[in-house]
């Protein structure tokens, strides 16, 4: 049996649309991968077909969480939330992020009022996500 926190992951993967899931599923095969680029690209071009699916823009923070471009990252998670604000996935990001990072003012998502925000986002994830 799967538990509540897959059941959610697997909804939150389908957009609806049958050419969006299958860049969707390349996309996830190339960060197993671990073929960064061609993931940001594809979920980049996800987002371009179709901007309203919150976990086109979760997949593209995660990408560039891991090629270490954490503001990206952050505006990414900011764009999932004003889509899917219950995304515990997405609310959980920023606080792992460096903390330099989060509160660096010159990155386009820096500055206090970001570290603030990862960590509001972060607890409402802590409150939102589900228990296994």
């Amino acid at each position: 049996m799967r538990t509540l926190e897959a059941r959610i992951w697997t909804i939150w993967g389908e957009s609806g649309s049958e050419t969006v899931d299958l860049l969707y599923a390349s996309g996830i095969d190339a960060m197993r991968e671990r073929r960064l680029t061609d993931a940001r690209d594809i979920f980049g071009g996800i987002i371009a077909l179709d901007p309203a699916f919150a976990e086109g823009w979760n997949k593209c923070a995660t990408v560039h969480f891991l090629l270490l471009d954490y503001g990206q990252s952050i505006a990414d998670v900011a764009q999932t939330l004003a889509l899917e604000p219950r995304h515990f996935g997405a609310l959980s990001r920023p606080m792992a992020a460096p903390p330099r990072v989060v509160l660096d003012p010159s990155l386009p998502s820096g500055g206090g009022r970001c570290g603030r925000r990862a960590e509001r986002w972060w607890r409402r994830g802590f409150r939102t996500a589900p228990r296994r």
